[in-house]
């Protein structure tokens, strides 16, 4: 739906299927996809926190025979003098991957889970409670960890004492075409808002674990990290080079999410985010208020598809949202956006949420 269109048909249905109040949205939007997620708060106590290698590799599988060769003797086949682990968990495949990872059962690095499918969430924490590193790695296994990945990545963390290390990556299409992807300049990273929040590509202290989970049962499982994770680490230090190449899936969520009710998971998973920040110590402060405002950016690209009268009852959760947990707080970045909700001005939040987000994505 074009922008003045959906603007136009959101006014004229104020009050036809969602109360004014936040209450009344909630209800509405659940009898359109119930929140029936869990949360990221998990005590794995303190033998969990014991390490035996310095990297563990943590790779969830599901149906992905074409490239799950190639990902896995990219890792195996990475050259270093750091110990590291290869965790595989597939996640109930129904496809040729048992087969292919039947072999590497052979290899002492690697420690294989089968599994009922439990979502990329489910596959992710199972690694993380069979995983012994040091640091922890999570790689997909449709992309391909890059030449010198593990000893660069480990050089910038043990060096710097990092919580999180981190590098960049390029893009690769299913032909196998390799184009530039994320890169960042090598050194302490001080605007966190720089770092996408994509689990890949980063060596995370494993402490930062320790009470910390994937929430089961959502689509863009990956929020976490955004979140909770990187607003606990304390020192985030970058390489310059990339570690991994991505591939580009027209299947994966963000393709498939478009226009799908399952959309709305995108607002109930920064609300339960949004929560659960406090039993992290964690602040609700301008940063992560910036944040805030950028997934209501983005979670209003992931709903906007989903009928006329969907992005209102979005807004008035999030008009709540900001009510609860950032009240009287200044923003920094998005002001236009942030006194739209304040101020209750749904044609200018409509509008916002398309203009600023077709200048994040053209960088300006």
């Amino acid at each position: 739906m074009k922008p003045r269109k959906l603007i136009t048909e959101g006014c004229r249905s104020l009050g036809k299927l969602f109360s004014p109040a936040p209450a009344g949205a909630d209800k509405a939007l659940e009898a359109i996809w119930p929140d029936s997620g869990g949360g990221c708060l998990l005590d794995r106590g303190t033998d969990w926190l014991d390490a035996q290698v310095d990297l563990s590799i943590i790779i969830p599988c599901y149906n992905n025979a074409p490239y799950l060769k190639a990902c896995m003797d990219s890792v195996l086949g990475q050259e270093t003098s750091y110990s590291f682990e290869a965790v595989v968990v597939d996640d109930g495949s129904t496809d040729e991957t048992p087969a292919i990872l039947a072999p590497y059962r052979e290899d002492p690095r690697v420690k294989l889970l089968r599994q009922e499918n439990k979502g990329h969430s489910g596959a992710r924490n199972a690694g993380l409670s069979l995983c012994r590193g040091r640091y922890i790695l999570f790689h997909d296994s449709d992309d391909t960890l890059l030449p010198g990945s593990i000893d660069a990545l480990l050089r910038c963390a043990f060096e710097n004492n990092a919580d999180i290390a981190l590098g960049g990556y390029v893009r690769k299409d299913p032909s196998g075409n390799i184009t530039p992807g994320k890169a960042f300049p090598a050194g302490a990273v001080t605007d966190r808002e720089t770092v996408p929040g994509m689990t890949c590509g980063k060596a995370f202290r494993r402490s930062l674990w320790g009470n910390l989970q994937f929430p089961t049962g959502y689509w863009y499982e990956d929020s976490v990290i955004s979140q909770i994770l990187l607003p606990m680490a304390k020192r985030i230090y970058a390489i310059d080079t990339p570690v991994f190449a991505y591939l580009l899936n027209p299947q994966g969520v963000s393709a498939a999410s478009q226009g799908r009710p399952k959309a709305l998971e995108s607002l109930y998973i920064t609300r339960r985010l949004l929560k659960e920040r406090a039993a992290f110590g964690l602040n609700y402060d301008a940063d992560a208020y910036t944040h805030f405002l950028h997934m209501v950016l983005l979670t209003y690209h992931r709903t906007r598809l989903l009928g006329k009268n969907v992005p209102y009852g979005v807004y008035l959760c999030q008009r709540q949202l900001q009510k609860q947990y950032f009240s009287g707080l200044t923003a920094h970045r998005y002001a236009s956006l942030a006194q739209a909700l304040e101020k209750g001005k749904f044609r200018r939040y409509l509008w916002l949420c398309e203009t600023l987000w077709l200048r994040n994505r053209m960088g300006g």
